[in-house]
């Protein structure tokens, strides 16, 4: 049986469909990856905020500490009798 033209024309337009469905896909595909990427940029930079949060905390807790010694040591110091 030789091919016809509506059957010709059908495949064609098959195809046509078939590829446009998988550039869809590519473009959503992308889209995907660019969200993901975008993610794990902001997790990064919250985790970034988070270690200078602490670390910043820990010094604060040491320079206070510090400071709190010191100040206790000068009151023992005034309130001993000479």
């Amino acid at each position: 049986m030789s091919p016809s033209i509506s059957g010709s024309v059908g495949s064609f337009v098959l195809s046509l469909v078939g590829t446009f469905v998988h550039l869809f896909n590519s473009i959503l595909a992308v889209f995907q990856a660019i969200f993901a990427l975008g993610m794990d940029v902001v997790q990064s930079a919250l985790r970034v905020v988070k270690h200078l949060v602490m670390m910043v905390g820990e010094v604060s807790q040491g320079v206070l500490g510090f400071i709190t010694g010191t100040i206790s040591r000068v009151v023992r110091y005034h309130r001993m009798p000479c």
